[in-house]
C-alpha cells in the first residue's frame, strides 16, 4: 500500500449494498404508506414517460434544465418533512435492513476493522442513508448523497444540490478529499461509476456474474 496517511474506503450503495435502485423504490414505498393522489398520480406520469424512455429523452433534450431523477422525484413534492422522515425510518428497517447483500456488508466490516474510514457515495437519497450509515459505524458527514430539496418544512419535488451520479460523485468527492494524502478503494456495482472506479488507487467491481471488469483492469467481489 502507498504511504499515505489514511485509507478510505467509498461505498456505492444502489446495487453494491442492496440488490435494487433505492430512489425510486423510496418514492414508490412512501406513496403507498402516506398515500396523497397528486402524488400517484405524478408517479404514474412518469413512469408512463420511462416505460418509453421518454424521460431521458426530455432531460436530455432540456442540456440539463431538467433532471430525470427531479422528474421522478416531483412525485414527493409538497409531502411534510416530518412524514418523509418517519417514511425514511421505516423504509430502511423493513425494505433495505433485510435485503442488504451480505457479502459486500462483510468486506466494509473487514475493511473497518483493518482501521479504514468507510464514505458512503450514493445517488440514493441521504434520508434513508443515514440509518445504513448508523447501523454500519459510519459518521454522518461521511453520507455523499443526492438528497431531497425542503423549503418550509416541505418537500419541494427538487434535489438539494446536485445528483450524486456519475462524474458528479468524483466532483463531490474532490471538494472534500486531497487524493495525493489519501490511499482509496471504490465499490460499485455500476459502469456509470467508472469514473469512480478509475479516480480512486484501487476500483472495486460488485458483480455476480464475471462481466466488465477487466478490460478496466478492475478488482471484483462477487456475491450470491
Amino acid at each position: 500500500m502507498p504511504d499515505k496517511t489514511e485509507t478510505i474506503v467509498f461505498l456505492d450503495f444502489c446495487g453494491t449494498c442492496v440488490p435494487f435502485q433505492s430512489a425510486p423504490r423510496y418514492i414508490d414505498y412512501t406513496i403507498a404508506h402516506y398515500p396523497r393522489k397528486i402524488a400517484r398520480w405524478r408517479r404514474k406520469w412518469y413512469l408512463f414517460l420511462e416505460k418509453f424512455n421518454l424521460a431521458h429523452r426530455i432531460a436530455r433534450w432540456s442540456h440539463g434544465l431538467l433532471l430525470q431523477k427531479e422528474m421522478e422525484l416531483r412525485a414527493l413534492k409538497g409531502y411534510k418533512e416530518e412524514i418523509l422522515v418517519e417514511s425514511a425510518q421505516s423504509f430502511y428497517q423493513e425494505i433495505i435492513k433485510p435485503n442488504l447483500i451480505q457479502d459486500i456488508i462483510a468486506a466494509v466490516w473487514k475493511h473497518q476493522a483493518e482501521g479504514a474510514r468507510v464514505v458512503v457515495v450514493s445517488g440514493g437519497f441521504g434520508i434513508y442513508l443515514r440509518y445504513f450509515a448508523k447501523d454500519m459505524n459510519i459518521a454522518p458527514d461521511d453520507i455523499i448523497s443526492s438528497n431531497i430539496a425542503i423549503r418550509n418544512g416541505h418537500a419541494t419535488g427538487k434535489l438539494d444540490g446536485i445528483d450524486c451520479m456519475e462524474e458528479n460523485k468524483v466532483k463531490l468527492l474532490e471538494k472534500r478529499f486531497d487524493k495525493s494524502e489519501i490511499y482509496s478503494i471504490a465499490y460499485s456495482d455500476s459502469y456509470s461509476d467508472l469514473p469512480l472506479l478509475k479516480w480512486v488507487d484501487r476500483g472495486v467491481v460488485v458483480e455476480q456474474i464475471p462481466s466488465w471488469h477487466k478490460q478496466y483492469g478492475l478488482d471484483v467481489i462477487y456475491w450470491k
